[in-house]
């Protein structure tokens, strides 16, 4: 009976009608399938695996991340997120940073610190911003144009001194940190949440003078610098080196004639 089921399966009857169609009929194209990224090929096979074993997959959460990478324009080969705390403090995925990125900041990374700062990624965008752009990637360029600051930000550049930048919110983001409505109604400056020293003008450097000007005594700048202050040089310039700088001091000519000169004229005045 398997037999005669092969047989009429491999029958000539069965095959396909030889005659055309219509002429006035056309065959309709059969859809192109979309091609699928072997990488996520292979995660639908180890998904669908755990699901016939009946268990939790354990690399669920890696896999998410993947996908996440690849929809957004990723081959998946970038270094991958740690957890979603990694998702979360920006600098892609394995170090921390001022802005959101989604893919590898290696290149951007100057000092090997693991943390993109606002300066390193201002220098490597002004380098380079197509290669600045691709590691931001979509859902990185999302958050940053809502005016995100990544998780822990704000303490990364003030604890980076001179090289460090008073980064804040900005946009949709500024407006919620805020406090909303209210806040841009009664609130009387940026807060904590908004900037990452509130009395100071955004985007400047965390240099001493800065520090003064935003309201610190010498001392509590030196205090807030720590290990990054730098006393400024001693002068050597003295008193004595303005008299005997001559480029300071030159009097007309006129002036010098007196005494004896001025006595001389009169004598072939007369």
């Amino acid at each position: 009976m398997v037999r005669s089921y092969f047989e009429k399966l491999n029958s000539p009857t069965l095959a396909a009608p030889s005659a055309a169609p219509s002429a006035g009929i056309k065959s309709i194209p059969r859809p192109k399938k979309r091609p699928v990224n072997p990488k996520v090929a292979h995660m639908n096979q180890v998904k669908r695996h755990f699901e016939i074993l009946g268990t939790d997959n354990p690399f669920e959460r890696a896999h998410g991340l993947m996908r996440g990478s690849i929809a957004s324009g990723g081959s998946g080969a970038d270094r991958p997120y740690k957890d979603l705390k990694d998702l979360g403090d920006g600098g892609g995925p394995g170090r921390s940073g001022s802005r959101f990125f989604m893919r590898d900041t290696s290149a951007m990374d100057t000092n090997n610190d693991g943390y993109i700062s606002e300066e390193e990624a201002i220098t490597f965008q002004n380098k380079d911003r197509g290669a600045y752009n691709k590691a931001v990637g979509g859902i990185g360029a999302v958050s940053n144009a809502l005016g995100i600051r990544p998780l822990g930000s704000y303490e990364n550049e003030r604890t980076r001194g001179p090289r460090g930048t008073n980064i804040g919110t900005s946009g949709l983001a500024n407006y919620f940190a805020g406090g909303g409505p209210f806040g841009a109604l009664f609130g009387g400056g940026p807060n904590a949440k908004q900037r990452a020293m509130p009395s100071m003008d955004a985007n400047q450097r965390f240099t001493f003078e800065n520090l003064k000007a935003s309201g610190m005594s010498d001392e509590e700048a030196i205090k807030f610098l720590g290990s990054n202050y730098s006393p400024p040089a001693p002068s050597t310039y003295t008193s004595t080196d303005y008299l005997m700088d001559a480029s300071r001091y030159n009097p007309p000519i006129n002036m010098n004639m007196g005494g004896i000169m001025q006595l001389a004229n009169f004598g072939r005045s007369v």
